[in-house]
């Protein structure tokens, strides 16, 4: 029996999200599959920029309405690259490179806490000992 790649057996209706600043959003059933984990619905209760909302009151957004907007945006981004290159007889990118790119933008705020940039001047910040390149960091790390 071949294998088939997970975006092809996700099956199911995309869904949309009606959005404030860019309208109607439609996502993937993979991607759909993200958002319905607790991990992504807690983002829903973390404020995207903090504390501004005492200055600025209309800056109420959530980190789980901006991280629809990033997958969102990377994916139109993601597309018209494609069509470009299609156009150019290049066939560079395919439709799971775009559903990549919308799940690293999905993904991409989920290790953020409550307040995260304000605490970042606080938290002690891991230290390199060498001018390595991040590949080394990375091997060392992994090798350790």
């Amino acid at each position: 029996m071949e294998q088939q790649r997970v975006s092809e057996r996700i099956k199911g209706p995309c869904k949309v999200f009606n959005d404030s600043v860019h309208g109607h959003m439609e996502f993937h059933p993979l991607l759909v599959k993200i958002i319905d984990t607790p991990q992504f619905q807690r983002l829903r209760y973390i404020k995207q920029l903090g504390g501004a909302y005492f200055v600025y009151p209309g800056a109420t957004h959530s980190r789980f309405e901006h991280s629809l907007g990033v997958a969102y945006l990377a994916g139109e981004l993601a597309q018209a690259l494609k069509t470009k290159h299609d156009e150019e007889g290049e066939n560079l990118i395919d439709e799971k490179d775009i559903l990549c790119v919308q799940i690293a933008g999905l993904c991409h705020d989920l290790g953020h806490g409550p307040f995260s940039h304000l605490f970042e001047s606080v938290c002690p910040k891991k230290k390199v000992k060498s001018n390595s390149t991040i590949l080394d960091v990375c091997t060392t790390y992994c090798n350790n």
